[in-house]
């Protein structure tokens, strides 16, 4: 199941200096919930979803997360960053006045674990593929570094993710935790999320996968490259 947040914010937009105290968020939390509940809800009516409660909350932190992003644009904190603590924006006056930095890499929610990865190529001669699992303190649990064979770029992310996700799946992890999966490829993650087809000579290991992320309730997600940084330097390590 998609984290990407579909719907609408509500219209009304008011200006920043007349919003006092957490009223700015709070405002949008009952949207948010019904709206996310009301999705979850037809999947698993009309898809047969088992109910998580875990992912039912990650959905709604990241919808609430990203309508307060359309909604009051000059917020310059980051999406995960409201994610893990909305009280950063308890005061409408430190919005506009913040550094703007360039995105990060930042901690799952507690139940979670993310993984990152990404792939590295050498003159179309030689690739790899590599990843970390981390835990929400920020923990390394797993890495790898491995070679892969030539193929095109947003299918060797695919790889990475497909390696890193079974590498958890056999992990003591497993068990206990849920799945991020983390990739600056929009088209690799998009075949994982099947919003569009794979192509054909790759697409029953495509669909394979994503079948499976559905069962295990695997999350995928697109981020920035500055947020994969650690992922890139563990593929182009494992160049053959």
């Amino acid at each position: 199941m998609s984290i990407s947040c579909s719907g609408n914010a509500p219209n009304s937009r008011p200006g920043l200096g007349v919003l006092h105290g957490n009223l700015a968020w709070l405002n949008l939390v009952p949207f948010s919930l019904v709206w996310s509940v009301w999705l979850f809800r037809n999947e698993i009516v009309f898809k047969k979803k088992v109910m998580d409660w875990l992912q039912l909350e990650l959905l709604i932190k990241l919808r609430l997360a990203s309508w307060f992003k359309v909604k009051y644009p000059d917020c310059v904190i980051s999406l995960d960053e409201l994610m893990s603590d909305f009280s950063l924006v308890s005061s409408s006056s430190s919005w506009n006045h913040l550094p703007v930095s360039p995105a990060r890499w930042c901690p799952p929610p507690t139940g979670f674990l993310k993984l990152n990865t990404d792939v590295a190529l050498l003159s179309n001669v030689s690739g790899g593929v590599g990843g970390l699992l981390r835990n929400n303190k920020g923990d390394v649990l797993f890495e790898f570094s491995e070679s892969t064979n030539i193929a095109p770029p947003a299918v060797l992310e695919f790889e990475a993710m497909d390696r890193g996700i079974r590498k958890f799946l056999n992990s003591p992890w497993a068990k206990n935790s849920r799945l991020i999966v983390e990739s600056d490829c929009q088209v690799a993650v998009d075949w994982c999320l099947e919003k569009v087809a794979p192509p054909v000579p790759f697409r029953e290991r495509i669909l394979n996968l994503a079948a499976l992320a559905r069962t295990r309730g695997i999350c995928f997600r697109w981020i920035a490259r500055s947020c994969n940084i650690k992922a890139d330097k563990l593929a182009k390590q494992g160049i053959g």
